[in-house]
């Protein structure tokens, strides 16, 4: 996915992020911290899961009409959606992209 090549969290703003799934690492109950010098791929409990989900609410018109809604903006294009994933997030969240999946969960899972 192109797309997930612009997801570059800073850590200033965000705190430590894991480079595989996204998922802040706020303490190993959430996210295991990763290991200094050893690879994310290797110690991340969550691959492949948050990312498709954040990338199918864009491309399913109706969620992401209410994503768009619900977080009062606009995103044209993937990469718009991705830089707006990235910008500096609307609070309690760590990310927007974990403010998008809880979203997502509270309001759409069930339905």
């Amino acid at each position: 996915m192109q797309w997930k090549k612009a997801l570059w969290y800073k850590n200033h703003i965000h705190g430590p992020v894991c480079t595989i799934c996204n998922v802040p690492q706020i303490d190993d109950t959430l996210h295991k911290l990763i290991t200094s010098g050893a690879r994310a791929i290797d110690e991340c409990p969550y691959p492949d899961r948050v990312l498709p989900l954040i990338y199918t609410i864009y491309h399913d018109s109706t969620t992401r009409g209410a994503a768009q809604a619900h977080f009062k903006t606009r995103w044209p294009t993937d990469i718009e959606f991705a830089r707006w994933l990235i910008a500096p997030p609307i609070a309690p969240s760590r990310t927007n992209t974990m403010r998008v999946f809880l979203w997502f969960i509270e309001t759409r899972w069930f339905q």
